[in-house]
């Protein structure tokens, strides 16, 4: 009579359970506050990024008074967008999983940080030039949303990469939906061995000729 042991432990099933939990945490809070410090360079960066536009790069001929300025607004800043993003639930996406709804919030977010800032500015501090807001909302756009998508496209990239290590067997998924779509990345992401994903057929005539996850 044979026995396969699936695991081997000194002490009780309970203590790997309570470590592994232990360890997601730990890990899940470590990535909110990479991302979070992310943010803080990121505004600082657009910031003296915008300054530096508005006066063509040319940093000697910034006013000292600007300087001073975002010098004294940055602080407020960052704590106010930190602030506000914690709200909007920026730190707990599931950055490998990010969907068209999670980028949308990502923007509505960044924008409605953006806006508080301004009021701020605008209401307790001297006005910067009018340029350097528009190049901070452009920047901060980009570059806020574009740091959490980053993930989802390399989880992409790993997929198609890993795409040619699939079992021999060629699947043709009937129906192009939303459970098609599931079927999908199911087999692409978790059983690659299960075969590899060709096409769908549907009977609904406006997805003929298009792609679902770039599968006809």
């Amino acid at each position: 009579m044979g026995y396969c042991a699936l695991f081997s432990q000194t002490g009780p099933p309970g203590d790997s359970v309570q470590k592994a939990v232990l360890i997601d945490g730990m890990m899940k809070y470590t990535r909110s506050f990479i991302v979070m410090v992310m943010d803080v360079l990121i505004l600082i960066f657009t910031d003296w990024l915008s300054l530096a536009v508005r006066f063509d790069f040319l940093f000697s001929s910034i006013p000292s008074r600007y300087i001073l300025l975002m010098r004294q607004i940055m602080p407020w800043q960052i704590a106010l967008t930190l602030a506000i993003f914690y709200l909007f639930k920026m730190y707990h996406f599931i950055w490998r999983a990010v969907t068209v709804q999670d980028v949308a919030r990502m923007m509505i977010a960044t924008l409605t940080a953006y806006a508080a800032c301004l009021v701020m500015e605008l209401i307790f501090f001297t006005r910067l030039p009018l340029s350097t807001y528009f190049a901070m909302l452009v920047l901060q756009v980009v570059l806020f949303c574009g740091m959490r998508c980053v993930f989802r496209f390399t989880k992409l990239i790993s997929e198609r990469a890993r795409s040619g290590d699939v079992g021999s067997d060629r699947i043709m998924i009937v129906g192009a939906g939303s459970a098609g779509s599931i079927m999908m990345r199911e087999l692409i992401t978790e059983n690659p061995q299960e075969g590899k994903p060709v096409c769908f057929i549907d009977d609904n005539a406006n997805k003929h000729g298009k792609y679902l996850g770039g599968i006809p």
